[in-house]
C-alpha cells in the first residue's frame, strides 16, 4: 500500500450536446433520457444511498500517471451508491448479525501509518491504533483496517456490491469534470486529507452527486482486479475490470494523502486478503435497474 498516486481528468456527454473542456476536465451532465427514479433509497443496512445517472464520460487523465491512459470514454448505467463510507457503527451492527471476523482480526496484526508503515500487534477495526485504542466515541468514523474480502463480506450481507473503478471515478467526479470531489484546485481544508486521522463521514460538504468524501478520509475498495494497462483495452459500456490479478483498485485518497495521490483519478492498490491499513475503508453500491 503505497500513500503517493496520481493526477486526472474526467467527463460526462449528452446525446446531442458537445462536451466543453474546463480546466483540464470535461463538463457533465445528466442522461436526458433516463426514467424517473427514486433520488434516493435505504440501503438493507440502513445506509442512504444516492442515484448516480446513466451517462458517458472521459475516465482517465491526461497527464496523470501512465496506468490513468489514456483517457478513454466509458459509458456506466445508472446506480445507487452510498453517500457516504460505511463506519464503525454500521460495520458493529453487521458483525452483531454475523460474528464476522476481519483478516486483521484472525491474523492479530494491521497496519498503522504514521509517517511511515509500522505493523502493529493487536490492531483491527476495532482498535484502530492498536490494542490501547478503541473505536468509543468514533462509532461515525469510517471503519478502517479491512481487506478487500471483508468489504466484499459486509456487502453481500447486505444484497451489495463495491463498485467499478468506472462507477466509483463516474460519481466522484458529480458531474462537474474535477480533478477533486470539491473542485479543481486542491484545498486541504475542503477534504480530510493530509491531517492525523479519520474524521466523522459528512464532515466535509457533498459533491454535486450528493456523495460524502470522495476525496479523503479513506482509501475506498473497488470491485475490479487491477492491471497497468487496463485503460488501453477497457471496453467502452460498464467496463468491470480485469478478469483476474494479483491486486484490488482502492480510489479517493486518505486522511493521510497528499495533492497528488487523493484526485479523483489517483489508481491505488493492494492484495484482497491483505489490505488491512489504517487508511482504507469502502462503500457499496446497487444496480439502479428494476428500482
Amino acid at each position: 500500500m503505497s500513500e503517493h498516486i496520481k493526477d486526472g481528468a474526467f467527463s460526462l456527454l449528452i446525446v446531442g450536446v458537445t462536451a466543453a473542456v474546463l480546466s483540464g476536465g470535461w463538463l457533465l451532465a445528466p442522461w436526458a433520457a433516463e426514467q424517473p427514479r427514486p433520488q434516493t433509497i435505504r440501503g438493507r443496512d440502513g445506509m442512504v444511498m444516492v442515484l448516480i445517472p446513466a451517462g458517458e464520460f472521459i475516465m482517465g487523465c491526461p497527464d496523470g500517471e501512465p496506468d490513468e491512459r489514456p483517457p478513454h470514454k466509458v459509458w456506466v448505467d445508472a446506480f445507487y451508491l452510498d453517500e457516504h463510507e460505511v463506519t464503525n457503527a454500521q460495520f458493529l451492527r453487521f458483525v452483531g448479525e454475523t460474528n464476522y471476523k476481519t483478516e486483521a482480526e484472525r491474523k492479530g496484526q494491521a497496519y498503522i501509518w504514521d509517517y511511515g508503515w509500522k505493523l502493529v500487534q493487536g490492531a483491527n477495526w476495532r482498535h484502530p491504533e492498536g490494542p490501547d485504542s478503541s473505536i468509543e466515541g468514533r462509532m461515525d468514523h469510517p471503519v478502517v483496517h479491512l481487506s478487500w474480502a471483508d468489504a466484499q463480506a459486509y456487502a453481500r450481507h447486505y444484497g451489495k456490491q463495491l463498485p467499478t473503478e468506472a462507477q466509483w471515478e463516474y460519481a466522484a467526479r458529480g458531474g462537474r469534470g474535477w480533478r477533486y470531489a470539491y473542485g479543481n484546485e486542491y484545498d486541504p481544508t475542503k477534504a480530510n486529507v493530509n491531517t492525523e486521522g479519520t474524521r466523522p463521514v459528512k464532515s466535509y460538504p457533498p459533491n454535486p452527486f450528493g456523495l460524502y468524501d470522495m476525496t479523503g478520509n479513506v482509501w475506498e475498495w473497488c470491485r475490479d482486479w487491477y492491471a497497468p494497462d487496463y485503460y488501453q483495452h477497457s471496453p467502452q459500456r460498464n467496463p468491470p475490470g480485469p478478469k483476474e490479478g494479483k491486486w484490488h483498485v482502492c480510489r479517493g485518497g486518505s486522511w493521510a494523502s497528499n495533492a497528488v495521490s487523493s484526485r479523483t483519478t489517483s489508481r491505488n492498490v493492494d492484495e484482497p486478503q491483505f489490505g488491512n491499513f489504517s487508511v482504507v475503508g469502502f462503500r457499496c453500491c446497487l444496480p439502479a435497474e428494476g428500482r
